[in-house]
Order: structure tokens, then C-alpha cells, then sequence
């Protein structure tokens, strides 16, 4: 498979896993509230505002995966925005770590998060780099 390729599948990889989110848009509060049980968390039914946040960050992550699909169409013509995302995906991780151990989550949930979004990070620089793009 050429390089040009496996970028392209990679971003299709991430998509799918990224897209996933429209799970907790649609799901039942009941549900959300039984996944934060089980981390040890409990969450209010009656505050709109975590409902909101929920919902419309779980949105953003469905953009950001039909983005990378988007990308993936055409890797090479798509070089400059793949790297942009990349390296804004290695800050992001810094400020989501911060943020994260700021609110005491639980030290599973900071590793890998942060480690999810540097991996996914890495592997994009990595393809872009031996695709010589």
C-alpha cells in the first residue's frame, strides 16, 4: 500500500472512530448518566448546561470526523490542512491534559485522552512525512 494510501485510510480510521460520538448526541440521558456512574461520576438531571455540553461537544467531535473523512477524498491536495490539524491536535492534548487534571478526572481518562489525541497526532506527521507531502 503506498504512502499516499495509508494516509488516507488512517484519516478514514480516525473519522470512523471520531463519528462514534453521534452515539452520546442521540443517546438516552439515562444512559450518559449510567457510562459517568460507572467512572464514579454522578450527573444531575436537572442542570441544562451539562446536557448542552454533552451534547454539542460530542457534535463537535462528529464534525471533526466527517472533516478528516473530507480529507481523506484527497490526501495530497489536503496535505497542509492534514499537518495544521495535526499540530493543533498536539496543543489541544496539552490543554485537554491541563484541563483534565485540573477537575481531578480520573488518571485512565487523562492518559488516554491525552495519549489518544497524540497518537492520533503522531501517527498524521508520521504518513504526511512518509508520504513526502
Amino acid at each position: 500500500m503506498s504512502p499516499v494510501r495509508q494516509l488516507s485510510v488512517a484519516l478514514r480510521v480516525m473519522a470512523g472512530l471520531d463519528m462514534l460520538a453521534v452515539a452520546a448526541m442521540a443517546a438516552p440521558w439515562s444512559w450518559l448518566a449510567w457510562a459517568a456512574r460507572l467512572n464514579g461520576y454522578e450527573i444531575g438531571e436537572a442542570v441544562p448546561l451539562v446536557h448542552y455540553l454533552t451534547r454539542t461537544a460530542s457534535g463537535m467531535y462528529v464534525v471533526y470526523g466527517a472533516l478528516l473523512w473530507f480529507l481523506s477524498l484527497r490526501p495530497v491536495h489536503h496535505a497542509s490542512v492534514i499537518r495544521f490539524l495535526a499540530w493543533i491536535s498536539v496543543v489541544h492534548s496539552v490543554a485537554v491534559l491541563a484541563v483534565d487534571l485540573t477537575v481531578g478526572m480520573p488518571m485512565f481518562w487523562c492518559a488516554s485522552e491525552f495519549g489518544g489525541h497524540l497518537a492520533e497526532a503522531g501517527i498524521l506527521l508520521f504518513l504526511l512525512r512518509r508520504a513526502e507531502l
